[in-house]
């Protein structure tokens, strides 16, 4: 098994990374696999280098993660394909500010589509280009499957060191 996500999590690939930290709770944000590394307890832990995030000085971030909060890219999606089947509080995952962040679509405007992200209490009309359908991978069978019903919204963690922008 171990191996089998070693291969999936090689150095070079891109993956999504889930927020931990108070104010990304909720998020996924792309990054690129620089280093996997086996922890203690056989755990599995990810160098990743984020696509989103830089310095002070300008240099990319970097972090190590573990592999609980490290998924594949979703699998390609078109809006033809889930935007008709869209029914109230249907979760979905919106594009701000370089990352995904999980929300439930309110309805259509002559604007665009509402959703909420209950979490931060956040309301937003986007084009549909700034959706996707909420996303779940296991890691136990390498499947995806899409949400239909939204996440339970976790209590938040204590504040981390490093603060970053909220939605």
């Amino acid at each position: 098994h171990t191996k089998a996500l070693l291969a999936l999590f090689a150095p070079g690939s891109t993956v999504e990374v889930s927020g931990t930290e108070e104010g990304f709770l909720g998020s996924f944000y792309t990054a690129r696999v620089i280093e996997a590394r086996e922890a203690r307890g056989a755990s599995l832990r990810l160098h990743v280098c984020y696509e989103a995030f830089q310095e002070d000085d300008g240099s990319t971030w970097t972090d190590w993660v573990d592999l609980r909060h490290v998924r594949p890219l979703p699998p390609a999606h078109a809006d033809a394909e889930f935007l008709p089947t869209l029914a109230l509080d249907t979760p979905l995952e919106i594009n701000v500010e370089g990352g995904w962040w999980e929300v439930q679509y309110c309805g259509a405007e002559a604007a665009g589509h509402t959703v909420i992200a209950q979490r931060y209490r956040a309301h937003h009309t986007v084009p549909v280009s700034r959706l996707r359908p909420a996303w779940h991978w296991s890691a136990a069978t390498g499947a995806w499957e899409v949400l239909r019903q939204p996440r339970p919204v976790q209590a938040s963690p204590p504040a981390s060191r490093k603060q970053r922008t909220k939605l």
